[in-house]
């Protein structure tokens, strides 16, 4: 007969609460005893093979795929949103990489300007007519 209480406990002793593993693990889980309990409930010797087959196939392509995603980015592939961001942070303003990585793909090229001295004059223009404010006395002091 099915242990379910041993595979439960085993089960239990992975820890990957964050990011995209975590959560990509606990559907593959939920997903194949979905398709186990459809199978153990089912008369069919052929439906029952064919549920185990789907579990494999399902198990084995996400988990390849979700290794390679880990692989290329495993801070992404720990993390949640926010410690991404916050380990993000500390990784560009540690003193062990001083150089901030930048790709040419952050570069904006701006239009050419088309009138030259129209945008110097209006450089030489204030933005916006401000009145002088004068320090009066309080009355009550």
């Amino acid at each position: 007969m099915l242990d379910i209480g041993g595979l439960l406990e085993k089960v239990s002793k992975v820890k990957l609460n964050g990011g995209f593993v975590g959560k990509t693990c606990m559907v593959i889980m939920v997903v194949s005893v979905c398709f186990a309990s459809i199978g153990y409930s089912s008369n069919s010797d052929l439906l029952k093979a064919t549920i185990a087959g789907l579990i494999f196939l399902f198990g084995t392509i996400f988990l390849w795929k979700l290794i390679s995603f880990a692989d290329r980015h495993p801070q992404a592939a720990l993390l949640e949103g926010s410690e991404f961001i916050i380990h993000e942070q500390m990784r560009m303003g540690s003193k062990n990489s001083p150089v901030i990585e930048i790709s040419p793909s952050d570069r904006s090229q701006s239009a050419p300007i088309i009138d030259e001295e129209a945008v110097a004059l209006d450089a030489r223009k204030p933005d916006y007519d401000v009145t002088p404010l004068i320090d009066t006395p309080r009355k009550d002091s």
